[in-house]
């Protein structure tokens, strides 16, 4: 490992379009458009007469034909924009496919809402006939939904009014990605993209972390009130659909997406806030060791030693095509074609979103990483857990389009078992003793930001929720008190959270985009902490389950698959044998650090 800079991949999309003039994208709109026309005047009023499997198998195959032209031309706008969103016509493009999206959209809808109209014992009949094996859980979801979906003109305007609250959601990501903080780091004064100033708060200097904390805060506030208003204006949104597609509370339509009841998140939310003392006690320590009185917010990813180890790019691909390829030859032969063809996004630049993520775009076409790599361990792991959703995605592919999904129960398993495959492969390479201690502290936190900060998120995000329908728009200060509340729940006595701490919650894309997503992680990382297990114990034997697993995407329930794992979710016992997992990580990082000082 270096301090030297290798060069960071860029996407080359060439193979999906040739550019956004490519004559292809306006193709690609018109016939969706147009197809979908001539589909809802081919079925329209004949679906829920539908008697014969083979009748309704062929509307299900006309029906992906018109909708994935569409899909990809839409993914393709919004990828490219996720890059450079200062060039306007990239906008333009976005708001283009947009638009034909929801008028393709639009058209389509009555095929959902025949098919809700059959009886539910036509509608079993359907999902248990050989012929529709592919569709067989879309159908039997149609049962799940059937109590919430409206009326086709109700329907019809709830669809175009989403463009509205894609507006908003257009306006909070421009504005992040083209947003600068000026920090004075080292006596001088310079402006920091979102990303770059998220990594000073974990620099080893303490001056640094503070002055970028302190940047963070000054920036966010600039803007809090007009990210108070987007919030609260799609709060209200979704609570007025919710009250009309009769959800009980504002996050049923998430647990109904996730195929979960409220009582197995319930349970797991339960667990999870049971063992906080597991963070306060692993960041007591780490204040010890740090020899500080107090930690503060800008303190929590602080580097536990005087250095901090670059990982160039290169140094980054050799450890996780390491790791995946000891797991399975084949995941490790899947990655590597990332790399080779600059399926990749790497460099950090100005008009390019923060954050990182991986997307599927249609089963005929390759998925894609995004990811700001700035050379540090954090960034090594986002790497593997980006790559660990394109493994999923590509394994996917023998899917059709309908079912080239992962359920949001499972969509980070992939993910969050490649951050576990990097940390043995960390174990196996890393020889010196103070580099290892520093990856343990890492993986520690990792799994703290996942189960326990985005379950306390979770709680935030539900209180804001509950208060806004009781008492109406909520003001800035108590949005960012009752993060501030949540926070302190968490952290007990470990670390000192401030009043200026509390406007952080305005940056987090998913209270916006996905309401209610974040249990995901935390749902996700306790269940691959399990699987994990069952790994180490069963071998071979595993990966091959887990490739199933993985193959599967959305054409079965997420129950179903994981009982092959004999993975019980209503078991109340199985969320404590995550927790135990990582106080068990923390006390091999505290004998560790003992070994190093004796």
């Amino acid at each position: 490992m270096t301090d030297s800079k290798d060069t960071l991949p860029s996407w080359d999309l060439s193979d999906i379009y040739k550019g956004i003039t490519d004559p292809k994208i306006k193709k690609d709109q018109e016939f969706s458009v147009a197809e979908s026309e001539k589909f809802q005047k081919r079925y329209y009023g004949k679906v829920n007469m539908v008697t014969s499997p083979e009748d309704l198998l062929k509307m299900f195959q006309e029906y992906e034909v018109v909708y994935l032209p569409i899909a990809k031309a839409s993914q393709y706008a919004h990828i490219v924009f996720s890059t450079d969103s200062e060039t306007a016509e990239n906008g333009v493009l976005m708001q283009q496919t947009n638009d034909n999206y929801l008028k393709t959209r639009k058209n389509l809808i009555f095929f959902e809402l025949g098919l809700m109209e059959l009886d539910a014992s036509k509608i079993e009949e359907l999902a248990a006939s050989p012929v529709l094996k592919n569709y067989k859980h879309f159908i039997q979801n149609i049962l799940i939904w059937k109590p919430h979906k409206l009326s086709e003109e109700a329907e019809q305007i709830f669809n175009d009014k989403s463009a509205t609250a894609n507006a908003f959601l257009r306006l909070f990501d421009q504005n992040f990605s083209l947003k600068r903080f000026k920090a004075a780091i080292d006596g001088a004064e310079k402006e920091y993209t979102l990303e770059e100033i998220i990594t000073l708060t974990q620099n080893p200097n303490r001056a640094t972390r503070k002055a970028a904390a302190e940047a963070i805060t000054q920036g966010l506030e600039l803007d809090l009130r007009m990210n108070s208003l987007i919030y609260n204006t799609l709060i209200k949104e979704k609570a007025i659909g919710d009250a009309y597609r009769k959800f009980s509370t504002p996050e049923e339509s998430r647990h109904l997406a996730n195929e979960l009841d409220k009582e197995t998140v319930d349970s797991m939310v339960a667990a999870v806030t049971a063992n906080y003392k597991i963070v306060e006690d692993f960041y007591n320590f780490k204040r010890e060791i740090m020899g500080l009185d107090k930690l503060y917010a800008y303190d929590k990813y602080a580097p536990v030693t005087n250095s901090v180890t670059k990982y160039q790019f290169s140094d980054a691909k050799q450890l996780v095509l390491g790791a995946f390829n000891n797991f399975s030859p084949k995941f490790g032969e899947i990655a590597k074609k990332f790399f080779d063809n600059n399926w990749i996004d790497a460099q950090t630049r100005i008009g390019k979103r923060g954050g990182a993520y991986c997307t599927y775009l249609t089963p005929d076409l390759h998925p894609l990483v995004f990811l700001n790599y700035t050379y540090l361990n954090q960034d090594v792991k986002t790497l593997a857990h980006e790559l660990g959703h394109a493994i999923n995605g590509v394994f996917m592919q023998k899917q059709t389009l309908l079912n080239y999904e992962t359920p949001l129960t499972l969509a980070e398993t992939a993910s969050v078992f490649a951050e576990s495959l990097l940390f043995d492969e960390f174990k196996k390479t890393v020889t010196d003793p103070k580099e290892l201690f520093d990856i343990y502290m890492d993986r520690i936190q990792g799994i703290f930001a996942t189960v326990f900060r985005q379950t306390s998120m979770h709680q935030f995000e539900q209180e804001v929720h509950y208060l806004q329908k009781d008492v109406g728009e909520l003001t800035p200060d108590k949005i960012n008190e009752l993060w501030v509340k949540y926070q302190k729940q968490m952290y007990g006595n470990s670390i000192e959270i401030q009043d200026k701490d509390a406007n952080w919650w305005s940056y987090v894309p998913h209270f916006l985009h996905t309401p209610f997503y974040v249990y995901s992680y935390s749902f996700g990382e306790l269940l691959v902490l399990a699987l994990y297990s069952k790994y180490k114990k069963d071998g071979q034997g595993f990966v091959d389950k887990y490739i199933k697993l993985m193959e599967a995407g959305a054409s079965s329930s997420p129950k179903k698959l994981l009982a092959m794992f004999e993975i019980d979710l209503t078991d109340k016992n199985f969320w404590n044998e995550g927790l135990k997992y990582i106080a068990d990580l923390v006390a091999e990082a505290k004998a560790l650090h003992k070994k190093l000082n004796s």
